[in-house]
Order: C-alpha cells, then sequence, then structure tokens
C-alpha cells in the first residue's frame, strides 16, 4: 500500500515534466528519433503489428474528422502533390501494358467475365442512346479526320480537282482495286480508317472527291480531268 502514493506522484511529476519539455524543440528532435528507432527494433514483431494496428484503428474510430483534416492538410502540401504525380506516372508507365495484357487475358480467358461485360455494354448503350450515338459519331469524325490529314500531308483537298469540302471527299485506292482490298479484309467505311491507322498508314492511298474518285474507276484509273487536258 506503501507504493502507491510514490506511483502516483511519480506520474503526476511525469506529467508536470512534460508539459514543460513538450514544446521544446530539443525534446521534440530526441523524442521523434527515439520513437523511429524503436519502431524500425519492433516494425516486424506480428504482436507489435497486431497491437499498433488496434490502437491506430480505435484512435481513427475516436477521432475521425481530426484525422481526415490532417490527412487533407498534409495532401495539400505542394511537395506531397507533385511526390504523388511522379509516384502514379512511374505506376502507370510501369503497369500500363502489363495491367491491359492482364485484362486482354481475362476477357478471352474467363467467359463468365466476358460475358458480363458485354451484357453491362449492351445495356448501357440501350440506357443511354443519344449520348453513344453523339460520341461515336465524333470518334468516327475523328479517326477519319486523322487519316485525311496523313494522306494529305495535312491539308486536306481533293489530289486531282483541289476541292476542299470534307463532304464530297473520299480514301482513293492510287493503284485501284480499293472495293476488292476491302471486301478481302471484311473491312469498310469507318473500320478501315481504323485500319489503317492500327497498321501505321501504309503508302498506296491519297484524298480524292466523289467525283475524280468515280471517274478514275470509270476511266481506267485515270481521272477525266486529266485525259481532257
Amino acid at each position: 500500500m506503501r507504493c502507491l502514493p510514490i506511483l502516483l506522484l511519480s506520474k503526476a511529476s511525469a506529467k508536470k515534466s512534460y508539459e514543460k519539455l513538450k514544446n521544446n524543440p530539443d525534446y521534440i528532435k530526441r523524442h521523434a528519433e527515439y520513437s523511429r528507432k524503436s519502431y524500425q527494433k519492433r516494425k516486424n514483431d506480428p504482436e507489435f503489428k497486431l497491437r499498433r494496428g488496434r490502437i491506430n484503428k480505435k484512435f481513427i474510430e475516436l477521432n475521425s474528422e481530426y484525422v481526415k483534416q490532417r490527412a487533407k492538410e498534409y495532401n495539400q502540401r505542394p511537395e506531397v502533390k507533385e511526390r504523388h504525380i511522379i509516384q502514379e506516372r512511374l505506376r502507370r508507365e510501369s503497369k500500363n501494358e502489363e495491367l491491359k495484357q492482364q485484362q486482354r487475358d481475362k476477357y478471352h480467358n474467363d467467359k463468365i467475365h466476358c460475358e458480363s461485360i458485354k451484357n453491362y455494354n449492351r445495356w448501357y448503350r440501350e440506357q443511354n442512346k443519344p449520348y453513344v450515338q453523339q460520341k461515336d459519331k465524333e470518334r468516327k469524325f475523328k479517326v477519319k479526320l486523322e487519316v485525311f490529314n496523313h494522306y494529305s500531308n495535312n491539308n486536306i483537298k481533293c489530289s486531282c480537282c483541289g476541292e476542299t469540302e470534307l463532304l464530297f471527299l473520299s480514301l482513293d485506292h492510287t493503284m485501284g482495286g480499293g472495293n476488292r482490298h476491302r471486301i478481302s479484309l471484311g473491312k469498310s467505311g469507318y473500320n478501315f480508317y481504323y485500319w489503317l491507322r492500327k497498321i501505321g498508314y501504309p503508302s498506296g492511298y491519297s484524298i480524292m472527291c466523289m467525283n475524280c474518285n468515280w471517274g478514275k474507276a470509270k476511266n481506267n484509273n485515270i481521272c477525266p480531268h486529266k485525259t481532257q487536258t
């Protein structure tokens, strides 16, 4: 029983000493160093991990608003933002191809997963039909512009008569046989544009207006404009 007053006195004196030292920079530095060393020694101890996890969980439950505010303040720091951006870029660069391959394998090998994706895509297109149609139209127009810009050196016009109206222009096979070529590939229209972009824009194509293209097809692969001159 005699030990109890001594114990209470020691706790009170320790608390008083801490109140004096808690704002002392040297004490804060020493305390942080001690905590770091202590953590490094015990961080792989399973019992320590379990106890620390319980303490952290309890603290977060009791001080959720405080923890959220501190986390928000920490993430708003410029150096932290910059570090997060660098880490995210590196993660994407290192895992992008790997993740894509994993998704391809999962899609092709897991029939249940593949069927669920198809069902979801079908449902989404039905529920958002106007939006999906508009996006498809924009995407097709974009790939058409990319192909036309490539084969006209970024100056879209008919290679024969100089027509610039995009609605009048089309892609021409310079050596002829365009219809047979598209049939052999099983691709036409915008699918053919996607195929050209995918294989790296091969040579043998040019931009012509429909008049010149059709006249060329009917005139032994020579535009009537050239035969007239």
